[in-house]
């Protein structure tokens, strides 16, 4: 009787095992989208990744820098035309896909620019709580809007902030300004959470301010932001250039940002970190170019 050769029949099975699984590996579709496909020598361009299918990624930035970050920041600061270019692989990099866009970098304008992050120390921002309408919440970790029941009773909370704007001239243009807020771990984002950014109108005090004497607040260039897509959600360059603009114009009726829901209706929250947040990169930020 002749006898089987086992070595070779595991070696086809391996081998065979092997091309399913490489076969199985989906062919990603590369994607991506710039922060502004214009913009002044030295300013940083974001590049949030939309690549379906994806697991490694190779970008390269047009001038001979590149990166294998998921979503990279870049900055140009020398005027030109460049082309970026994404590479997007398989998990064991069998398959790939790439995309390629131009970003066009004009001079700088000679524009000014200061980034806002203020922590603990300098931060001002504090949450308000209809539930308990006398008590102040000045060291809070987060910053929320809020519609939920405690012991079954109703309860709407607001966040509000300010960031220190007495270094831009008074008869500053502004160019952009972009506000960012990053998630909050202890609270999750959840329901119909789509909220406000109003521009409040009263001075308001961190240590002090609570439900029953809050500030009042402005719908004039209000910004919305959109219901949440994650639970624990970022959002970044939000456009709130026609609100800083409208606080530089008006500096006596202009004392930050109320955060409140859309619909305050129960059960609903976004959740952000607040710049009591122990976590540096988690502070809210604001970015500012005027002229």
């Amino acid at each position: 009787m002749k006898k089987k050769n086992w070595t070779g029949i595991y070696f086809t099975a391996v081998i065979g095992i092997f091309l399913t699984f490489t076969a199985c590996q989906k062919e990603p579709t590369a994607c991506f989208t710039p922060s502004a496909s214009t913009a002044e020598a030295g300013s940083a361009i974001s590049f949030s990744n939309c690549t379906t299918d994806g697991f490694n990624y190779v970008w390269d930035f047009g001038d001979g820098s590149t990166s294998v970050a998921e979503n990279p920041t870049y900055t140009y600061n020398t005027a030109g035309t460049y082309t970026v270019t994404l590479v997007a692989y398989s998990k064991n990099d069998k398959k790939k896909d790439l995309i390629s866009k131009t970003i066009k970098i004009i001079p700088d304008t000679g524009d000014v620019v200061i980034t806002l992050q203020p922590n603990s120390v300098d931060g001002k921002d504090a949450v308000i709580s209809s539930y308990y309408p006398s008590t102040n919440y000045e060291d809070q970790t987060n910053f929320r809007a809020e519609a939920w029941t405690y012991s079954g009773s109703p309860s709407t909370i607001r966040g509000l902030v300010e960031f220190n704007l007495s270094a831009i001239p008074s008869d500053a243009t502004i160019v952009e300004a972009k506000l960012s807020l990053y998630h909050c771990t202890e609270w999750e984002d959840t329901g119909e959470n789509s909220c406000l950014l109003k521009r409040i109108t009263s001075s308001w005090d961190e240590s002090t301010v609570t439900w029953n004497n809050q500030p009042p607040a402005t719908t004039q260039n209000q910004v919305i932001l959109s219901k949440s897509t994650s639970s624990y959600q970022d959002y970044t360059d939000i456009d709130v250039a026609a609100l800083v603009q409208d606080m530089i114009n008006n500096p006596q009726n202009s004392h930050g940002f109320l955060l409140c829901l859309q619909m305050e209706e129960v059960y609903s929250r976004l959740a952000f970190s607040s710049s009591d947040c122990g976590n540096t990169s988690l502070l809210p930020k604001l970015y500012i170019k005027y002229n």
